[in-house]
């Protein structure tokens, strides 16, 4: 794996723990919608834990 892979899978990680995080503090404000908050962290999950196996 290059140095310039490994940024850009760092940079989408990050992406998404901000995303999921944005979710989780807007769900404190309003759950409103739990279904939408459980299935981002879920959907995730998966996409870290096939990457951490190539790393």
């Amino acid at each position: 794996m290059s140095k310039r892979e490994m940024d850009a899978l760092l940079d989408q990680m990050m992406h998404q723990m901000d995303r999921i995080t944005t979710q989780w503090e807007q769900g404190q404000e309003s759950l409103s919608s739990p279904s939408e908050q459980c299935q981002e962290p879920l959907a995730a999950k998966p996409l870290t834990a096939a990457e951490f196996e190539v790393l």
